[in-house]
């Protein structure tokens, strides 16, 4: 009796034929090294535009949340400062400023 494998009497496919690939399948590359390259390659610019996208929202929080909160404080802090120094001494730094051109400061 003749011994049966599986598979047996199937036709293999003619390895010299050139197999039709859609227009998808001539962007992939077909050995496996490539293909490791490409997704290797392609995590790396995800992670990038990711890792771009965290710091650019981060930045805008800060811009938007605690800068003003940091300048109000600095406001309060130099009024404060100012309301402590006598009338005298306080119109000696006013007029000190006032030629120096730096009146926004001061209000």
């Amino acid at each position: 009796l003749a011994e049966r494998r599986p598979g047996a009497g199937l036709a293999a496919p003619a390895m010299n034929a050139p197999a039709a690939r859609s227009w998808a399948g001539r962007l992939v590359p077909r050995s496996l090294r490539a293909r490791l390259v490409l997704l290797i390659l392609g995590a790396v610019l995800v992670a990038q535009a990711t890792t771009f996208l965290a710091i650019e929202h981060y930045r805008r929080n800060v811009l938007e949340n605690v800068t003003p909160d940091l300048m109000a404080t600095t406001i309060r802090t130099l009024r404060a400062s100012i309301a402590q120094i006598d009338e005298h001494q306080n119109l000696v730094l006013v007029l000190k400023y006032l030629l120096r051109g730096n009146l926004e400061i001061l209000l």
